[in-house]
């Protein structure tokens, strides 16, 4: 009998978040269905949850969303990563922290794709984007989709 392989999907935002939605949520119901008879089941892991865009876009106070958000994936990354057979990163891992958040994710030896649009770096580097300080000027942690180890 052949072993169900799964694969952990990385979304920044939830379904209603629109480059989430464009980006990967639009083709998992198809991509869903395929992978079922080909033995793969797919889990999706949302950054920013429902709950986060709804405060976002109501102009609430997103501190306690984010910070909640941060510690989700880490514990994720930390403890659940070694559960799946491979991972699919929609642009980041932990959007405006330094690579050393990505070590985890290297050293599992997991086979990962990281999925980045043209302006994902743009965006890094844009001042009008003060939802989250940066903690890291450092873009080399995009190097990491080139620095597989066979």
């Amino acid at each position: 009998m052949t072993k169900t392989r799964k694969i952990l999907i990385l979304t920044k935002y939830s379904r209603n978040g629109g480059s989430s939605r464009i980006r990967t949520f639009q083709y998992l119901d198809e991509l869903s269905e395929e992978f079922l008879k080909n033995k793969f089941k797919l889990q999706v892991e949302p950054l920013f949850s429902e709950n986060y865009l709804t405060q976002l876009y109501q102009g609430k106070s997103i501190t306690f969303a984010v910070a909640k958000a941060y510690f989700r994936r880490l514990y994720l990354v930390l403890f659940k990563l070694r559960n799946y057979d491979s991972i699919y990163i929609e642009k980041e891992l932990f959007p405006k922290l330094p690579k050393l958040f990505y070590s985890t994710l290297i050293k599992s030896r997991i086979p990962y794709v990281v999925d980045y649009d043209d302006a994902t770096l743009g965006y890094e580097n844009s001042k009008s984007n003060a939802t989250i300080p940066s903690l890291s000027h450092d873009h080399s942690k995009y190097d990491i989709s080139t620095s597989w180890q066979v």
